[in-house]
Protein backbone atom coordinates (compact mmCIF):
# COMPACT_ATOMS: atom_id res chain seq x y z
CA UNK A 1 0.00 0.00 0.00
CA UNK A 2 2.72 2.45 1.08
CA UNK A 3 4.31 1.87 -2.34
CA UNK A 4 1.74 2.60 -4.42
CA UNK A 5 1.08 5.36 -2.38
CA UNK A 6 4.98 6.46 -3.13
CA UNK A 7 3.98 6.33 -6.84
CA UNK A 8 0.64 8.17 -6.64
CA UNK A 9 2.30 10.78 -4.84
CA UNK A 10 5.35 11.05 -7.34
CA UNK A 11 7.88 10.74 -4.85
CA UNK A 12 10.96 8.46 -4.93
CA UNK A 13 10.94 5.58 -3.43
CA UNK A 14 12.80 5.27 -0.08
CA UNK A 15 14.12 3.27 3.29
CA UNK A 16 10.65 4.90 4.80
CA UNK A 17 8.82 1.64 2.48
CA UNK A 18 11.26 -0.70 4.87
CA UNK A 19 9.78 0.90 8.15
CA UNK A 20 6.02 0.36 6.64
CA UNK A 21 7.03 -3.32 5.97
CA UNK A 22 8.41 -3.59 9.62
CA UNK A 23 5.88 -1.78 11.41
CA UNK A 24 3.17 -3.96 9.86
CA UNK A 25 5.64 -6.99 10.60
CA UNK A 26 5.85 -6.12 14.23
CA UNK A 27 1.74 -4.85 15.09
CA UNK A 28 0.72 -8.16 13.61
CA UNK A 29 2.64 -10.18 15.64
CA UNK A 30 1.60 -8.15 18.83
CA UNK A 31 -1.69 -8.24 18.26
CA UNK A 32 -1.82 -11.98 17.35
CA UNK A 33 -0.59 -12.37 21.27
CA UNK A 34 -3.42 -10.24 22.96
CA UNK A 35 -5.59 -12.44 20.38
CA UNK A 36 -4.65 -15.83 21.38
CA UNK A 37 -8.73 -16.28 22.90
CA UNK A 38 -9.83 -15.82 19.55
CA UNK A 39 -6.55 -17.98 17.71
CA UNK A 40 -7.09 -21.00 19.67
CA UNK A 41 -11.09 -21.56 18.08
CA UNK A 42 -10.16 -20.30 14.86
CA UNK A 43 -6.13 -21.38 14.48
CA UNK A 44 -5.71 -23.79 16.99
CA UNK A 45 -2.29 -24.73 15.22
CA UNK A 46 -1.16 -21.36 16.49
CA UNK A 47 -1.73 -21.79 19.83
CA UNK A 48 1.22 -23.85 20.63
CA UNK A 49 3.62 -21.90 18.72
CA UNK A 50 2.95 -18.83 20.15
CA UNK A 51 2.76 -19.75 24.10
CA UNK A 52 6.27 -21.69 23.83
CA UNK A 53 7.53 -18.64 22.06
CA UNK A 54 5.70 -15.64 23.34
CA UNK A 55 8.33 -13.47 24.93
CA UNK A 56 10.57 -14.29 21.46
CA UNK A 57 8.25 -12.83 19.49
CA UNK A 58 7.94 -9.48 22.05
CA UNK A 59 11.30 -8.48 21.66
CA UNK A 60 11.47 -9.16 18.16
CA UNK A 61 7.90 -6.60 17.50
CA UNK A 62 9.33 -4.29 19.28
CA UNK A 63 13.12 -4.69 18.15
CA UNK A 64 11.38 -4.50 14.49
CA UNK A 65 9.23 -1.36 15.67
CA UNK A 66 11.71 0.80 16.87
CA UNK A 67 14.27 -0.11 14.16
CA UNK A 68 11.59 1.61 11.84
CA UNK A 69 11.23 4.51 13.39
CA UNK A 70 14.97 5.20 13.62
CA UNK A 71 15.06 4.57 9.35
CA UNK A 72 12.28 6.82 9.31
CA UNK A 73 13.63 9.76 11.83
CA UNK A 74 17.24 9.43 9.63
CA UNK A 75 15.46 9.63 6.21
CA UNK A 76 12.88 12.21 7.37
CA UNK A 77 11.56 13.09 10.78
CA UNK A 78 8.64 14.12 9.08
CA UNK A 79 7.75 10.11 8.74
CA UNK A 80 7.63 9.72 12.19
CA UNK A 81 4.12 10.80 12.97
CA UNK A 82 2.57 8.54 10.02
CA UNK A 83 4.69 5.95 11.47
CA UNK A 84 3.56 5.73 15.31
CA UNK A 85 -0.21 5.59 13.97
CA UNK A 86 0.01 1.64 13.51
CA UNK A 87 1.09 1.44 16.73
CA UNK A 88 -1.32 4.11 18.89
CA UNK A 89 -4.35 2.12 16.83
CA UNK A 90 -3.20 -0.93 17.52
CA UNK A 91 -2.89 -0.76 21.30
CA UNK A 92 -7.03 0.73 21.30
CA UNK A 93 -7.26 -1.99 19.24
CA UNK A 94 -5.83 -4.75 20.98
CA UNK A 95 -5.27 -3.73 24.80
CA UNK A 96 -8.12 -3.66 26.94
CA UNK A 97 -8.42 -0.46 28.97
CA UNK A 98 -10.94 -0.12 31.47
CA UNK A 99 -12.54 -2.94 30.43
CA UNK A 100 -12.85 -1.78 26.73
CA UNK A 101 -10.91 -2.23 23.50
CA UNK A 102 -11.78 -1.23 19.88
CA UNK A 103 -11.74 -4.66 18.48
CA UNK A 104 -14.53 -5.68 20.81
CA UNK A 105 -17.26 -3.03 19.82
CA UNK A 106 -19.10 -3.30 16.43
CA UNK A 107 -17.25 -3.02 13.25
CA UNK A 108 -14.78 -1.59 15.75
CA UNK A 109 -11.60 -4.05 14.65
CA UNK A 110 -12.95 -3.07 10.96
CA UNK A 111 -12.50 0.75 11.35
CA UNK A 112 -9.44 0.24 13.49
CA UNK A 113 -7.70 -1.76 11.04
CA UNK A 114 -8.65 0.16 7.85
CA UNK A 115 -7.67 3.52 9.48
CA UNK A 116 -4.48 2.24 10.11
CA UNK A 117 -3.70 1.34 7.00
CA UNK A 118 -5.15 4.41 5.29
CA UNK A 119 -3.61 6.38 7.52
CA UNK A 120 0.50 5.29 7.46
CA UNK A 121 -0.03 4.73 3.64
CA UNK A 122 -1.32 7.71 2.71
CA UNK A 123 0.72 10.17 4.78
CA UNK A 124 3.92 8.56 4.64
CA UNK A 125 4.77 10.29 1.43
CA UNK A 126 2.93 13.23 2.11
CA UNK A 127 6.11 13.67 4.66
CA UNK A 128 7.62 14.34 1.48
CA UNK A 129 5.55 16.23 -0.78
CA UNK A 130 2.23 17.45 0.63
CA UNK A 131 -0.81 17.42 -1.61
CA UNK A 132 -4.04 17.52 0.78
CA UNK A 133 -6.01 15.97 -2.33
CA UNK A 134 -4.18 13.33 -2.91
CA UNK A 135 -3.91 12.53 0.93
CA UNK A 136 -7.74 12.05 1.27
CA UNK A 137 -8.07 10.38 -2.28
CA UNK A 138 -5.72 7.80 -1.44
CA UNK A 139 -6.91 7.68 2.46
CA UNK A 140 -10.55 6.95 0.83
CA UNK A 141 -9.75 4.42 -1.22
CA UNK A 142 -7.12 2.34 1.29
CA UNK A 143 -10.02 2.25 3.90
CA UNK A 144 -12.85 1.35 1.81
CA UNK A 145 -10.89 -1.56 0.23
CA UNK A 146 -9.66 -2.16 4.27
CA UNK A 147 -13.46 -2.26 5.49
CA UNK A 148 -14.29 -4.78 2.53
CA UNK A 149 -11.13 -6.74 3.30
CA UNK A 150 -11.50 -7.13 6.95
CA UNK A 151 -14.91 -7.96 6.93
CA UNK A 152 -14.58 -11.02 4.55
CA UNK A 153 -11.89 -12.64 6.99
CA UNK A 154 -15.18 -12.28 9.77
CA UNK A 155 -16.65 -14.42 7.32
CA UNK A 156 -13.84 -16.49 8.04
CA UNK A 157 -13.63 -16.11 11.57
CA UNK A 158 -17.29 -15.90 12.42
CA UNK A 159 -17.06 -19.08 14.64
CA UNK A 160 -14.65 -17.83 16.76
CA UNK A 161 -15.16 -14.24 17.25
CA UNK A 162 -18.53 -14.82 18.04
CA UNK A 163 -17.36 -17.58 21.07
CA UNK A 164 -15.22 -14.70 22.02
CA UNK A 165 -17.49 -12.38 22.48
CA UNK A 166 -16.25 -9.99 19.40
CA UNK A 167 -19.18 -8.68 17.31
CA UNK A 168 -18.51 -8.30 13.59
CA UNK A 169 -20.71 -7.60 10.36
CA UNK A 170 -21.15 -11.53 9.43
CA UNK A 171 -22.38 -12.33 12.80
CA UNK A 172 -24.68 -9.16 13.26
CA UNK A 173 -26.63 -9.25 10.19
CA UNK A 174 -25.40 -12.91 8.08
CA UNK A 175 -23.59 -13.87 5.36
CA UNK A 176 -25.96 -12.78 2.86
CA UNK A 177 -26.21 -9.31 3.66
CA UNK A 178 -22.93 -8.53 5.01
CA UNK A 179 -22.42 -9.76 0.75
CA UNK A 180 -24.83 -7.15 -0.37
CA UNK A 181 -23.53 -4.84 1.99
CA UNK A 182 -19.93 -5.10 0.56
CA UNK A 183 -21.15 -4.78 -3.62
CA UNK A 184 -22.50 -1.62 -2.16
CA UNK A 185 -18.95 -0.50 -0.49
CA UNK A 186 -16.94 -1.72 -3.91
CA UNK A 187 -19.42 -0.19 -5.88
CA UNK A 188 -18.17 3.02 -4.24
CA UNK A 189 -15.52 3.45 -5.43
CA UNK A 190 -16.98 3.72 -9.14
CA UNK A 191 -17.65 6.92 -7.91
CA UNK A 192 -14.03 7.49 -6.91
CA UNK A 193 -12.65 6.49 -10.16
CA UNK A 194 -14.72 9.49 -11.93
CA UNK A 195 -14.18 11.76 -9.60
CA UNK A 196 -10.37 11.21 -9.97
CA UNK A 197 -10.73 11.12 -13.83
CA UNK A 198 -12.38 14.34 -14.21
CA UNK A 199 -10.40 16.25 -11.73
CA UNK A 200 -7.21 14.88 -13.95
CA UNK A 201 -5.92 12.76 -10.68
CA UNK A 202 -3.72 9.55 -11.14
CA UNK A 203 -4.85 9.60 -14.70
CA UNK A 204 -2.19 6.82 -15.68
CA UNK A 205 -3.17 4.72 -12.98
CA UNK A 206 -6.60 4.82 -13.89
CA UNK A 207 -7.15 1.22 -15.57
CA UNK A 208 -5.57 0.07 -12.19
CA UNK A 209 -8.16 1.39 -10.50
CA UNK A 210 -10.64 -0.06 -12.52
CA UNK A 211 -9.28 -3.90 -12.28
CA UNK A 212 -9.03 -3.26 -8.86
CA UNK A 213 -12.67 -2.91 -8.79
CA UNK A 214 -13.69 -5.75 -10.80
CA UNK A 215 -11.22 -7.93 -8.79
CA UNK A 216 -13.42 -6.80 -5.75
CA UNK A 217 -16.54 -8.06 -6.92
CA UNK A 218 -14.77 -11.54 -8.09
CA UNK A 219 -13.05 -11.88 -4.56
CA UNK A 220 -16.11 -10.99 -2.18
CA UNK A 221 -18.19 -12.94 -4.41
CA UNK A 222 -15.93 -15.90 -3.61
CA UNK A 223 -15.11 -15.37 -0.02
CA UNK A 224 -18.72 -15.01 0.69
CA UNK A 225 -20.21 -18.17 -0.37
CA UNK A 226 -21.45 -20.50 2.62
CA UNK A 227 -18.66 -23.33 1.58
CA UNK A 228 -15.61 -24.09 2.75
CA UNK A 229 -12.61 -22.42 1.57
CA UNK A 230 -8.80 -23.18 1.92
CA UNK A 231 -7.27 -20.15 4.03
CA UNK A 232 -4.54 -20.47 1.44
CA UNK A 233 -6.81 -18.49 -0.10
CA UNK A 234 -7.53 -15.79 1.81
CA UNK A 235 -3.08 -15.13 2.01
CA UNK A 236 -3.27 -15.62 -2.02
CA UNK A 237 -6.18 -12.96 -3.30
CA UNK A 238 -6.74 -11.08 -0.60
CA UNK A 239 -3.66 -10.51 1.60
CA UNK A 240 -2.18 -10.59 -1.83
CA UNK A 241 -4.41 -8.02 -3.01
CA UNK A 242 -1.71 -5.46 -3.10
CA UNK A 243 1.33 -7.08 -4.35
CA UNK A 244 -0.95 -7.73 -7.68
CA UNK A 245 -2.01 -4.55 -7.48
CA UNK A 246 1.45 -2.72 -7.30
CA UNK A 247 2.90 -5.45 -9.89
CA UNK A 248 0.08 -3.55 -12.38
CA UNK A 249 1.03 0.38 -11.18
CA UNK A 250 5.11 -0.97 -11.64
CA UNK A 251 3.92 -2.00 -15.64
CA UNK A 252 1.79 1.03 -15.76
CA UNK A 253 4.74 3.14 -14.78
CA UNK A 254 7.18 1.34 -17.19
CA UNK A 255 4.93 2.00 -20.57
Amino acid sequence: MAYISFLLFGVSVNACLISAFLITFSVYNLNLLTDKKEDALNFPEREQYYVSEEKKLVFISILFYVLAIAIGSFVNLRSVPALLIPLVLGIFYSVRIKGYRFKDLFIGKNVTVSLSWAMEASLLPAAFHFNGAYVAMIFIFIFINGIINTTLFDLRDVKGDIKAGVRTIPSIIGVKNTRNLLFAMNTLLISWVLFAFYNSMFLLYIPVFIFCILYGYFYIFYFSREVEIPRTHYGIFLDGEWIFLLMLFLLTAAF
